[in-house]
């Protein structure tokens, strides 16, 4: 049986949420077992690891740069978004892993035309969701307005992001902070935007200064919202928007879909493939969010026939393409283990020394 380490930053945030579902689909094939666990950060700590496993799987590059050249043991690797930074990396990386796979197509396409990764077999692993728990309910509606005090009028949009994740722009907060403008604009103090994310309790949470002072007003921010809480606040919303530039995900658009809650995205990640415009959600750009947006708002809020329709077809398609069972099942996952095992066993003598040796210089300054 292979034993795979599935490693983390945060057992309670995205990444060890993955690790759990990877390990409760793919588990059961009695083909396979985890060790679940935040990734080395030393040199002694990986030594550790590797002799309890046969394959590293990192969930994050940004786990997997700062020890690459020290891993002895085959290695998959997951890449999400790619800013500069990453990119940067990718392209001075003095081993690639011996299998990349990435969650969605445009980040597939970025890849591909990278130093550090030019030439790999690069795969696809969705993302997947709780759909059980992320699905229509109409409580959650009155529970947004009850935290905001807004009337049972009133506009509720949402977005959830962290700010510390806007490298390059790519979160797109700048059109954001546009559109809340235009909608404040014709909406006046009846609208919100409902803003999810961490609290001003952590470092990279959101606080009033992080917002232009033109649109803090007409932001809600819901604060530390625990993680059962989340579906309920999720389908209280009228409608749900995403202007980013790149992205891994984004959950939160998949989340807000299940929930039946009308979604207008940029064609970003895993929303290439998932909204259809018009029939499930609605897909704008940089050159028409502006205008389209509001008049999309103005035309499919309120209960109508055609909302309640496109709102079921939005669940539809996340449970048709990204539900845990079937985006984590063993025959996704068996064969990248499989062939990073093949690949790691046939690495070329010179990298095998160069690695011992570097591992072996780290350890001996006590790394």
């Amino acid at each position: 049986m292979t034993k795979v380490a599935l490693l983390y930053d945060l057992g309670d945030w995205i990444l060890g949420r993955i690790a759990r579902e990877i390990q409760k689909q793919v588990e059961p094939s009695g083909q396979v077992t985890f060790k679940l666990g935040t990734a080395p950060e030393s040199v002694r700590s990986l030594r550790s690891l590797e002799a309890e496993v046969d394959v590293l799987h990192y969930l994050s590059p940004h786990l997997y740069f700062p020890l690459c050249s020290r891993i002895r043991r085959p290695t998959v690797l997951t890449c999400h978004h790619l800013g500069t930074a990453m990119k940067a990396r990718f392209a001075t990386l003095p081993f690639p892993p011996d299998v990349l796979v990435t969650t969605n197509q445009q980040c597939q396409s970025i890849l591909r035309g990278l130093p550090g990764s030019g030439g790999m077999d690069i795969g696809l692993t969705l993302y997947g969701l709780e759909v059980e728990q992320y699905r229509p309910n109409p409580a959650g509606r009155e529970e947004l307005l009850r935290r905001a005090a807004l009337p049972p009028d009133a506009l509720l949009v949402g977005l959830a992001a962290k700010k510390t994740s806007n490298e390059d722009d790519r979160k797109g907060f700048d059109l954001t902070w546009k559109l809340v403008e235009k909608l404040a604009e014709e909406h006046g103090p009846k609208f919100r935007l409902v803003l999810f994310g961490p609290d001003e309790s952590k470092a990279f949470g959101w606080k009033d200064e992080d917002l232009p002072p033109s649109i803090r007003p007409f932001v809600f921010r819901p604060g530390f919202v625990a993680a059962d809480q989340m579906p309920l606040l999720m389908a209280g919303l009228d409608f749900y928007v995403c202007l980013s530039r790149i992205e891994g995900g984004p959950y939160p658009v998949m989340e807000a879909m299940a929930c039946g809650v009308p979604t207008i995205s940029t064609a970003v990640g895993s929303v290439i493939g998932l909204i259809e415009d018009g029939v499930n959600g609605f897909i704008v750009t940089e050159e028409n969010y502006i205008e389209r947006i509001p008049e999309l708002i103005r035309v499919w809020r309120g209960e109508t026939e055609e909302r309640r329709s496109l709102c079921a077809a939005a669940r539809e398609a996340v449970l048709a393409r990204h539900r845990w069972e079937a985006v984590a099942a063993p025959e996704v996952y068996l064969p990248l283990y499989q062939r990073a095992l093949a690949i790691g066993s046939q690495r070329p003598l010179l990298q095998r020394l160069r690695r011992e040796a570097s591992s072996a210089y780290a350890l001996a300054r006590g790394w």
